[in-house]
């Protein structure tokens, strides 16, 4: 039995700096198992995201579910690209220094290459799935709370 995590980011401009959020939603058979969030000051919506993808594996380690198959979901397509296409030619052609949110890039990748399980990484837009927008309306209620 595989686990869908549904994550999403929100990311707010205020005259002194960027506040965001992060949140994640694990499924299995349909139903809701976990979900968790957090904030941070001074970033954006991809760090975020790929925050979100960190805590999503760090969940799945901890809980023991490392020979499940997971499949992450986010409507972010700038991170879930960035995961899958861009930072793989970037370590081909040796420009990865250059990249944004480098660390947690790295991070996600060599978790992943880790693992016994499959790791997937599949932009969704948020309106076609109840827990892809569940899972963005948490993150924006995290941050207005912040605010």
């Amino acid at each position: 039995m595989g686990i869908d995590i549904y994550v999403g980011n929100a990311c707010h401009n205020t005259s002194s700096s960027k506040t965001g959020a992060w949140s994640l939603i694990a499924v299995k058979d349909g139903k809701e198992v976990m979900r968790e969030c957090g904030t941070a000051i001074g970033t954006t919506a991809p760090r975020m995201t790929l925050t979100a993808i960190t805590k999503a594996q760090d969940w799945i380690a901890q809980y023991g579910m490392v020979k499940s198959d997971i499949v992450i979901y986010s409507s972010d397509k700038v991170a879930i690209d960035t995961i899958n296409d861009f930072y793989p030619k970037r370590l081909n052609d040796g420009t990865v220094s250059k990249m944004k949110n480098v660390d947690l890039i790295q991070r996600i990748i060599d978790v992943k290459n880790r693992c016994e399980n499959r790791q997937a990484f599949v932009w969704l837009r948020k309106e076609l799935n109840q827990f892809s927008e569940l899972a963005s309306q948490i993150a924006e209620k995290a941050i207005a709370q912040m605010n």
